[in-house]
């Protein structure tokens, strides 16, 4: 698309440490667009189902921001590969110009350790929560949607079955 084209993927951080994997300079790059453009992200491996595209309307029509939770899929689903939970980037949401995608990118970038895979994306994003609950977000509405609003299932064999199942486990039974 035109997006992709006007804006490619940064190579290295502002500090000159080079972004070496493809996921960071996704990162890096979701985050300069929602704040020059506002818009939605989703991550390629993430499932949309009518559930929650049903509501994307009045949550950006209610808040200026909308992230959501990460299960730590060995907590919550009882099997998995990430023992990770926190608020993460998967998925946002965001108006243009936003201050709370501003302090977020600012944060990945003072933070960021190439070796480390979620250290900006998921454990830095939600100390910036964090620091938002507490009372550093002005007035800027933030909305952070339940673990399960975007990850009712894990990557997990069983979870990933029932997906296509017609039994009431899969999206229609949602």
């Amino acid at each position: 698309g035109v997006v992709w084209r006007e804006a490619p993927p940064p190579r290295a951080l502002p500090s000159g440490v080079a972004l070496e994997r493809a996921a960071h300079r996704a990162d890096f790059l979701r985050l300069d667009l929602l704040l020059r453009h506002g818009g939605i992200y989703f991550d390629t491996d993430v499932v949309v189902f009518a559930r929650i595209v049903n509501h994307i309307g009045s949550l950006l029509a209610e808040h200026d921001v909308v992230v959501g939770e990460q299960p730590s899929e060995l907590s919550v689903y009882g099997e998995g590969f990430s023992e990770t939970s926190g608020v993460c980037n998967a998925v946002l949401m965001a108006a243009p110009s936003s201050p709370f995608i501003q302090r977020f990118l600012e944060e990945s970038i003072r933070h960021f350790t190439p070796g480390c895979w979620d250290c900006h994306s998921i454990k830095t994003l939600t100390r910036v929560v964090a620091a938002h609950r507490a009372g550093g977000g002005g007035s800027e509405s933030l909305r952070v949607l339940s673990k399960r609003a975007f990850f009712p299932l894990s990557w997990s064999r069983r979870h990933v079955f029932r997906i296509f199942r017609g039994d009431g486990g899969g999206p229609a039974g949602w």
